[in-house]
């Protein structure tokens, strides 16, 4: 309950400086529009200043189009490069799977690993896509879940060690012993040696 609480915090986190950034590039769009700029122009202000867009502990916002290519992102170097290298949970590369989802619902969560500023040290983030459709752009922040991860190995490590006090005294049909594995087919607890011949 309380990662869930947490995750619905950040989500709405996101979602609140996700707004701020959205209405600074409608603002450039509209001034395309009432030809106060030419359209080239609006757009390169909107991602000059996405680039400087921070907030809460250096996160940060970065654009992408169609291709996965990051049209702005606060380290230079980043753009005109595809960021298609970068996998979410499902093992989908983050970009394509976001350009896909925003098409269909316009805006979508999804956590995944991606590059440290200043490093490419990848830590695990939630984060939000939009699309943009005026431009045809999907702008993305996210955050770190680090601490989410560490406190979800904390709790699992706990559960192991109450189920395996718990389970060494179950026995089924006076010579079976429980064993309990992870989704991946790793084992998670075993009987304690000297509990039985179960190699």
């Amino acid at each position: 309950f309380i990662k869930v609480r947490t995750v619905m915090t950040r989500k709405d986190r996101l979602r609140d400086a996700m707004e701020v950034a959205l209405s600074g590039l409608r603002g450039y769009y509209q001034l395309a529009q009432d030809g106060t700029l030419e359209e080239q122009e609006a757009r390169r202000r909107a991602l000059a200043w996405i680039r400087t867009l921070h907030y809460g502990d250096d996160e940060y916002f970065f654009i992408f189009d169609g291709n996965s290519t990051a049209l702005a992102y606060p380290e230079p170097e980043m753009e005109g490069r595809p960021l298609s290298q970068f996998m979410d949970i499902k093992s989908r590369p983050v970009t394509k799977a976001m350009w896909e989802e925003t098409l269909a619902y316009n805006a979508a969560y999804d956590v995944f690993r991606w590059k440290s500023l200043g490093s490419w040290d990848l830590i695990p983030r939630i984060g939000y896509f939009v699309r943009f459709d005026a431009w045809n752009w999907v702008v993305a922040t996210g955050m770190d879940i680090t601490d989410l991860e560490q406190e979800e190995e904390v709790r699992r490590k706990n559960l192991v060690e109450v189920l395996s006090s718990t389970l060494s005294d179950i026995r089924i049909a006076d010579s079976g012993l429980v064993m309990l594995f992870t989704g991946d087919k790793n084992t998670l607890l075993i009987p304690a040696a000297g509990d039985g011949d179960y190699a």
